[in-house]
């Protein structure tokens, strides 16, 4: 009876990373039979995919792989050996979608992996929060295809190097026996080598660019069972001639059982606090939005993040977005700290990056920072003038230089723990609902960006009461 973990989702994405001479990463569905596999049917993808460290912003997609837990994914080495800024994203019903996307925390990687022999191309993250994609079933661990029903599952080209930005799938068959006459450094101890082949044309039907890291799962109609990681392929890339090579997932039992402990050990001991997703981001696409609460000016919004985990200082520990009526600026949005800060380093060497965006989709609308200046914060005093809008409001409408205003929560608080910004309605334009991301640095003790790398907090209503 195969081992089995809590199924939840698989994560998807693209690699064109070169293995030494035994090939490049595989990615891409070749000779799909199935060209638009729908999210209801799929359940299990998720895409990896590569954030710019500098602006926060998704950038392409980078390898596949599978949520063994709601918490825990699955994946190539290869994928993350090098590129560490990358998050998962679940839900996906086309390429273009924001959908749910979740920073992880840390990697894991198989410590004797090979690029050159591409022995052990097997990896482990464990995510920042769970994610709401789990499903009520097991992924299931085995060592055999079963004819007719074993697959593979991708977002990248097809075999004429098209991408029509939807999952594609394709029936595999086990070609191990033979792989050695295609791959002399073929392990069948750990690697399986799978295709479907069409005798008239002499092709392969397989990986491409885009399926790194991806599943090879079979199906008895009710449960998946996972049989390999999209591993290599041809040296040609998406050369049809070739069957596609799978790390052996069964194998590695004992690793990934390790390895989980281990990660979720690390997670514990950074004394992280993880809120709901739902109390501060909710999934794209939906008509809701986080409940706002009336108070004594108008509209307020409260969003827990992530605190902890590593973070030296500065922490943001909130994010609350306030609708006010009568004169001033309408918006205001509270960034609250764990720990108070001094008011001067604060001045001297803090910086701010406050991003925003008015849609679903995965855009920067509007983006201003504060950059560090000489002197220091008083409490309670606005500063004018000080915010440089780094983009433009989308319906480039006139928008007036941010306020802030540092303010601590209590009077006998030494410092400041508050940072309050206002902007006024032409820097959101018409919006109905906003996305908000931060920054928040202080130079020479880190930073933190929340609600996480490619994350959102929203969405919040911008109604003035």
């Amino acid at each position: 009876m195969p081992m089995s973990f809590y199924r939840s989702k698989i994560i998807l994405l693209t690699s064109a990373l070169v293995v030494g001479f035994l090939g490049t990463s595989a990615n891409a569905v070749t000779y799909p039979d199935k060209v638009s596999v729908k999210p209801s049917e799929s359940d299990f993808m998720v895409s990896l995919w590569a954030v710019n460290p500098d602006t926060f912003e998704r950038t392409h997609q980078v390898c596949s792989g599978v949520l063994l837990s709601s918490q825990i994914l699955l994946t190539a080495a290869h994928c993350v050996i090098d590129d560490q800024n990358i998050v998962a994203v679940l839900g996906q019903t086309n390429t273009t979608d924001r959908a749910e996307s979740i920073s992880i925390y840390k990697w894991k990687i198989h410590p004797r992996y090979s690029r050159i022999t591409n022995q052990n191309d097997i990896a482990l993250g464990i995510l920042n929060f769970p994610s709401r994609h789990m499903v009520g079933n097991y992924m299931n661990f085995s060592k055999k295809f079963i004819k007719g029903k074993t697959r593979i599952y991708g977002w990248g080209i097809d075999q004429n190097e098209m991408d029509n930005g939807s999952l594609m799938s394709v029936l595999q068959d086990d070609y191990s026996a033979s792989a050695k006459k295609y791959y002399p450094s073929f392990n069948s101890q750990t690697m399986i080598a799978g295709g479907h082949y069409n005798s008239v044309e002499k092709t392969f039907a397989g990986a491409c660019h885009g399926d790194s890291g991806g599943p090879l799962l079979s199906s008895d109609g009710t449960n998946y069972s996972l049989i390999g990681l999209v591993s290599y392929g041809s040296a040609l890339g998406c050369d049809v001639k070739r069957p596609t090579v799978y790390t052996k997932v069964y194998y590695y039992l004992t690793y990934i059982s390790d390895s989980i402990n281990e990660l979720r050990k690390d997670l514990l001991n950074g004394k992280t606090f993880i809120p709901q997703l739902d109390t501060f981001t909710r999934i794209p696409g939906t008509s809701v939005y986080l409940p706002p609460q009336a108070g004594p000016y108008g509209y307020y919004t409260n969003a827990p993040v992530q605190t902890g985990g590593g973070v030296k200082s500065p922490d943001i520990n909130a994010i609350m977005f306030q609708t006010y009526a009568g004169a001033g600026n309408p918006y205001g949005i509270n960034f609250y700290l764990t720990n108070t800060n001094d008011l001067c380093v604060e001045k001297q060497k803090g910086s701010w990056i406050i991003q925003i965006s008015t849609s679903d989709k995965q855009l920067v609308d509007l983006q201003f920072n504060i950059n560090p200046v000489s002197g220091c914060y008083g409490i309670d005093n606005v500063e004018y003038n000080r915010a440089v809008i780094v983009k433009s409001p989308p319906a480039q409408t006139y928008c007036g230089s941010p306020t802030l205003k540092p303010w601590k929560l209590k009077p006998e608080d030494v410092g400041v723990n508050v940072f309050s910004f206002g902007f006024d309605k032409g820097c959101i334009g018409a919006a109905k609902t906003i996305w908000i991301r931060v920054f928040h640095g202080i130079q020479g003790d880190g930073g933190d960006l929340e609600p996480g790398l490619d994350m959102w907090a929203g969405p919040f209503s911008t109604a003035i009461m």
